[in-house]
């Protein structure tokens, strides 16, 4: 009897990197999106005041920008399985610094140790799925760890504020950063093919030797590979309209953050008389919007293209963007547009990652991918700062107009796409990159031609 294929043997071991990389990004956006929502409780109770925290946090944002292209030259140096299991470390450390912060100090060296643990395991994780899959079922294995981001975004407003309020400050991040170091010791145990104490009582086939090379043996790159990897990076109009669209993503979700949570607290009066709980129920739409999409976005990036997904997520963003004020005009119409742009966010964010991974593949680089990776979520968080700092003050010099907001967002989201369409279809990718084996070819021949011609 023949062994199924990978793909429909459900039980393989290659769900345990799937799981633990799916937990890992769970935590970190759970951990993102809580000190968001949970920052009003620890500015109260602290008494600290509230401009000196939203500040602190972005701080973490700041880390994360200047992280990636440290941890994309590391990549060249240490392999990426090293890379997800130092992030999970310091993302310990952050629930550890966040359990017995009692000053801005303190919380501060919280979000430090978050913004280096977050692109850590993100560009790394999501460089060892993609190892892990065909360049069929990439998309599916991208979807995988947008789900643990999607369901981290989702929980998070309710579990750490709850936790908060039922433990308290210092046993509710004790209590996160036990599950994460639970992730962390099957991280270890997985990656770095530690025995446990089972192993003893049965030996390892040839077939599971194997499986465990093909889950853990990511080889770093050299420092040449590198060079030879960005300038095909650069030059490559698929790569430059996925790091468009990624830019798109964290502007307009950015702004989105900035001045829609303060409209919904105007909600709280007549004739909404909403309460706390009912406007974090509505911005958990996006969340739920996010999950859902998260799963659909890889099945089409699989069987359409994710290039095409790009492009269709980048028109449907300039679309929802321009008629914003329109659309938010009413407590239904934020709903709305608060799940919409969830959604295409997901979408976008999936299709991103097979896109960038088929223009590493044709530097023929092994394990490549964290670059490449680094620049999208670089780009992207850079993007979302800009938005998140850009859309407040716009929206209060128009005396709360989201009119401002919308032409902004809406004007750089058309040039990015504008920029992708005209890179794509006026001049295609396959002009940009040269082929190889076409050029070796003619080398390889040209002396035979000479010589013969000399005999």
């Amino acid at each position: 009897m023949t062994d199924k294929p990978e793909g429909t043997r459900f039980f393989s071991r290659s769900l345990i990197p799937i799981a633990i990389i799916y937990f890992a990004l769970f935590f970190d956006f759970f951990l993102q999106e809580g000190m968001v929502i949970v920052r009003p409780v620890i500015t109260s109770y602290h008494g600290w005041e509230k401009e000196y925290l939203t500040s602190t946090l972005a701080i973490g944002k700041f880390v994360m920008m200047a992280c990636c292209p440290i941890i994309a030259y590391m990549s060249s140096k240490v392999a990426a399985h090293h890379i997800f299991v130092f992030g999970l470390v310091c993302l310990i450390l952050c629930t550890i610094a966040s359990a017995f912060s009692t000053s801005y100090a303190v919380f501060a060296l919280a979000r430090v140790a978050h913004g280096i643990s977050s692109p850590s395991m993100m560009l790394s994780g999501m460089a060892i799925l993609t190892h892990l899959s065909e360049k069929t079922s990439r998309g599916k294995y991208a979807s995988y760890g947008y789900s643990g981001i999607a369901h981290g975004l989702l929980l998070a407003p309710f579990c750490l504020g709850g936790l908060l309020r039922g433990l308290g400050q210092a046993w509710a991040f004790i209590l996160v950063g036990c599950l994460i170091g639970a992730n962390t010791l099957a991280a270890v145990v997985h990656f770095y093919n530690v025995p446990m104490f089972w192993d003893k009582a049965t030996k390892s086939t040839k077939k599971e030797e194997d499986d465990n090379i093909s889950t853990s043996s990511f080889h770093p790159i050299t420092g040449r590979d590198v060079v030879s990897l960005l300038r095909i990076i650069l030059s490559n109009p698929r790569m430059i309209t996925a790091v468009s669209s990624c830019f798109l993503v964290g502007l307009s979700i950015g702004a989105n953050e900035s001045v829609l949570p303060d409209i919904l607290h105007e909600f709280e009066h007549a004739p909404y008389y909403l309460s706390e709980m009912q406007i974090q129920l509505i911005w958990t739409a996006g969340s739920v919007s996010y999950t859902i999409f998260a799963v659909l976005s890889g099945y089409f990036a699989d069987r359409i293209s994710p290039l095409k997904l790009v492009i269709g997520g980048m028109v449907a963003f300039v679309v929802t963007y321009a008629l914003m004020a329109v659309t938010c005009s009413s407590l239904g119409g934020i709903i709305a547009f608060i799940a919409l742009t969830g959604g295409l966010t997901s979408f976008l964010d999936v299709a991103a990652y097979p896109l960038i991974a088929s223009v590493v593949d044709t530097a023929d680089i092994p394990n490549a991918y964290v670059i490449g990776y680094s620049i999208e979520y670089c780009l992207e968080q850079g993007a979302y700062a800009i938005g998140q700092y850009a859309g407040e003050p716009l929206y209060e010099a128009a005396g709360e107009s989201l009119a401002p907001v919308a032409w902004m967002v809406a004007g750089v989201d058309g040039s990015l796409l504008a920029l992708g369409l005209f890179v794509c279809f006026v001049y295609p990718a396959d002009r940009f990159v040269r082929d190889t084996t076409t050029k070796t070819k003619d080398i390889t021949e040209e002396p035979k031609v000479v010589i013969h011609e000399q005999l």
